[in-house]
This record gives C-alpha cells, sequence and structure tokens, in this order.
C-alpha cells in the first residue's frame, strides 16, 4: 500500500533551500553600508531625527506641557503633575500619566486647580 501524501521536501533541503535564496540581515546592512557615500549611518540618522524634533509645537496643541501642582477642591490635597486634556490637533492621543481624577478622593478632573507652586517646595512639605 502506497502512502497518501509523500512528502516532497525533507527538513534539511528546505533549509538548504532557505540558506541560498535569502540573504542575512547582516549581510544586507553590510551591502547598504558599503553602497552608501555617508560614512557614519548611526549619526546621519541621529541628527535627521533631531530635527524633525526641533520642529515648532502648533497653536493649540497641549500634548508637550510642563507638569505643575495642583490642588482638589474637595479632598484640599495637592497632587503635581499633569490634568487630562484633550488636543485640539492631535484628538486621538492620550497620555496615560495625565491625571483624569483626583489621586487621593478620585473627584472628577474638573475640581483639579492649578496652584502656583514649584516643584521644589511641593516636594518639601
Amino acid at each position: 500500500m502506497a502512502p497518501r501524501h509523500k512528502k516532497k521536501n525533507s527538513l534539511n533541503d528546505r533549509l538548504e533551500l532557505v540558506r541560498k535564496h535569502n540573504t542575512s540581515a547582516a549581510e544586507v546592512i553590510l551591502q547598504s553600508s558599503s553602497q552608501s557615500k555617508i560614512e557614519n549611518r548611526k549619526d546621519y540618522l541621529s541628527q535627521k531625527q533631531t530635527t524633525e524634533l526641533e520642529q515648532l509645537i502648533p497653536e493649540g496643541c497641549v500634548c508637550h506641557r510642563e507638569a505643575k501642582t495642583f490642588v482638589c477642591i474637595f479632598c484640599k490635597m495637592f497632587s503635581f503633575g499633569r490634568i487630562a486634556e484633550m488636543c485640539s490637533i492631535h484628538p486621538n492621543v492620550s497620555y496615560l500619566m495625565d491625571f483624569t481624577c483626583c489621586p487621593y478622593c478620585s473627584g472628577p478632573s474638573e475640581h483639579l486647580h492649578m496652584v502656583n507652586i514649584e516643584y521644589e517646595r511641593y516636594f518639601k512639605t
């Protein structure tokens, strides 16, 4: 009785085929660096990314605001951080460390008010 499914390729045959036709990531990097005229590719990429990061922040964007001291009017407790706000430029972005409620009494964010206390003074008390 003949077997129903004949093995077309053994594991070794498949591995050999992959070795012949696929180049490793190291070989691709070596080829691209030898073809490229840029001598130090890491420096070039980091400079490119830095200039993109230094672009002006659009008006109305509240994404990169500083953390400040705020007080809850319910429990009168002070906290330091950022109160969650929706950005008009980036409405789908949410920062997980922004406070959506009071960290002490879980009061709503409408009852959190910014106060003019510096970071150092807040942590001394």
